[in-house]
């Protein structure tokens, strides 16, 4: 996005709070297969992404450039819990995680697993996707967290998980959740039943 419009709606003039400028504001196409950012090796101490890599189709030269430029930083995406919750988006779909995301992150050690959520999600029955209300109830007893929070260091590898390994860390996100039965059996009724509350009157 451009300089104007970095506070999401279009702002000319420099805010007080602000410690960069139009000079000094660059614009990159994360999309590019061939994305280089404007600056050398190791040109900053930190870098921060926040809610960027499992947006993109091919993550692969964002990651290999923020290792390129940056001694270190911190990397942040939703956490598998969350893309694995039905309606967790908008309350209301049976969708699992947000449906614009092409990739769970997770983290191990020094390392960014990804695992292409139309591998590790296709096709799965309820008993493989965390009821709304079982996500929520961890959410309040801070049993799960919604996000994924990466400090990673200069040589920190990304890994793309073939689609069995996928596949078999879903199926044990949803063994290792408190999921109780009633759960089950009430989260897609409560659903239907929001969604018929969000339809406009005829």
């Amino acid at each position: 996005m451009t300089y104007e419009t970095r506070t999401k709606r279009l702002n000319l003039a420099p805010l007080p709070e602000e410690c960069f400028s139009r000079d000094t504001w660059h614009q990159a196409d994360f999309l590019d297969p061939q994305l280089k950012l404007s600056f050398p090796d190791e040109f900053f101490d930190f870098t921060v992404c926040g809610h960027t890599v499992e947006d993109l189709e091919t993550p692969d030269p964002l990651l290999s450039e923020l290792r390129r430029v940056s001694l270190a930083g911190y990397i942040e995406t939703p956490s598998r819990l969350a893309e694995q919750t039905r309606g967790v988006r908008d309350r209301i779909t049976a969708t699992q995680g947000h449906p614009h995301h092409h990739w769970i992150v997770e983290a191990e050690g020094n390392s960014l697993l990804l695992s292409a959520k139309s591998l590790s999600l296709q096709g799965l029955n309820q008993d493989l996707a965390v009821p709304l209300r079982s996500y929520e109830t961890m959410i309040v007893q801070k049993a799960g967290s919604t996000i994924l929070s990466f400090s990673r260091e200069h040589d920190f590898q990304y890994i793309v998980l073939p689609e069995s390994e996928a596949t078999r860390r879903a199926k044990l996100q949803v063994e290792t959740c408190p999921i109780s039965r009633t759960d089950r059996v009430l989260d897609p009724i409560i659903r239907n039943l929001r969604r018929g509350e969000a339809r406009p009157p005829e």
